[in-house]
């Protein structure tokens, strides 16, 4: 049975991948942010094990806490909203220690154990990390941070077996959701004038579109770890965010504002 660890699996996202993984035979290692956490992935056959990522020497000594690593899936991540004008610098730093460097963190630490397994590292991302959106730049910029890293990583490993994967999840169902709505209200009594239509569009949007069940995430990161030749780059689901993600890629700013403007739900009145 392979081992697989979990970086982040105490709610949300995470925790619904490693809840997929155990059914899907793997043996799970969840980290959490504390003991009390761990109760209820326990009972879910998930084997808890405290981290806090930007903690240098919790990180360093993780390899004392696994005797073998077969996979490693980092989904721990910090979302924050609002316009770059009312950004909170300190929330913002915050936000790349967790989404980035503690990404890189944690794989340095475990790379030894990776190589000698000829493991498979695969990292939770975001559309956004590769097609940005209005009000969240800071976000954007610590998941297209991430995902240079992989790209390079995987080229680094190459030629030793060890296999690398970003999965970009669009909106999902998460308690991210409502957070982000009472962020962005909070941001718009504060707004200058040109900021105020941006806000009320975006918090309409978030609460109008459908939002995707975490499950099809947590598939995709179960297939990724399952193939043994896998794709680098998966987009969770694929309809309708690869558009944007491929619009980004091929149109130039101005057009690529356009789509990103004609996907956004625009309110009524």
């Amino acid at each position: 049975m392979e081992t697989i660890l979990v970086v982040g699996a105490s709610r949300g996202i995470g925790l619904v991948i490693a809840q997929h993984l155990v059914a899907s035979g793997f043996r799970v290692i969840g980290t959490v942010r504390s003991e009390s956490a761990g109760a209820s992935l326990q009972a879910a056959g998930i084997t808890p094990l405290v981290l806090d990522v930007t903690d240098h020497a919790e990180v360093a000594a993780l390899r004392e806490h696994l005797d073998h690593l077969d996979g490693l899936v980092y989904n721990a991540g910090l979302s924050v909203a609002g316009p770059v004008e009312l950004l909170d610098i300190d929330r913002a730093q915050a936000e790349v220690n967790v989404n980035y460097v503690g990404a890189a963190a944690v794989t340095k630490a475990l790379l030894p154990m990776l190589r000698a397994s000829r493991g498979h590292i695969v990292y939770v991302t975001s559309v956004n990390g590769t097609a940005p959106v209005n009000l969240y730049a800071s976000y954007s910029a610590s998941k297209f941070a991430l995902e240079g890293f992989a790209e390079a990583l995987a080229m680094e490993l190459e030629d030793t077996g060890v296999k690398v994967s970003v999965i970009e999840p669009g909106i999902c169902n998460t308690d991210m959701l409502p957070q982000d709505i009472a962020v962005l209200e909070a941001k718009k009594e504060q707004a200058p004038d040109y900021l105020v239509p941006q806000l009320e569009d975006t918090i309409n949007a978030i609460k109008v579109l459908k939002p995707n069940d975490p499950q099809v995430v947590a598939h995709a990161v179960a297939k990724v770890l399952q193939h043994s030749r896998p794709r680098f780059r998966v987009v969770a689901p694929r309809v309708p965010y690869a558009v944007m993600t491929v619009g980004h890629r091929l149109l130039p700013l101005a057009g690529y504002r356009k789509l990103v403007a004609l996907s956004t739900p625009k309110r009524k009145g």
